[in-house]
């Protein structure tokens, strides 16, 4: 049931915040990196180019908790947010 599986995801959460761990969620239409009581609001998603207002939220979610798991801080990482662009991919490389 969607509305069970929620609950418990927002209680993980929780759990994992209280603990001092990070944890990334939306409120609303931002994206928040938090950490016991302290929390930071990434970047407003209406406000990311196309590219990346095209992704799913979870695929967002994912992408920015792998790069602050990576050591990257919230600088570079909203900068990255902001200049995405697949262009370049879109480009083929003659043969």
């Amino acid at each position: 049931h969607p509305q069970v599986e929620s609950r418990q995801v927002i209680q993980a959460l929780h759990q994992h915040r209280e603990s001092g761990k990070r944890v990334l969620f939306l409120r609303g239409d931002t994206l928040v990196q938090a950490d016991g009581h302290h929390s930071v609001d990434l970047v407003n998603l209406s406000d990311l180019p196309g590219p990346v207002r095209q992704l799913s939220p979870d695929v967002l979610l994912a992408a920015v908790g792998a790069a602050s798991a990576l050591g990257l801080d919230i600088d570079t990482i909203t900068t990255g947010l902001n200049t995405f662009d697949t262009s370049a991919s879109e480009r083929r490389v003659p043969a």
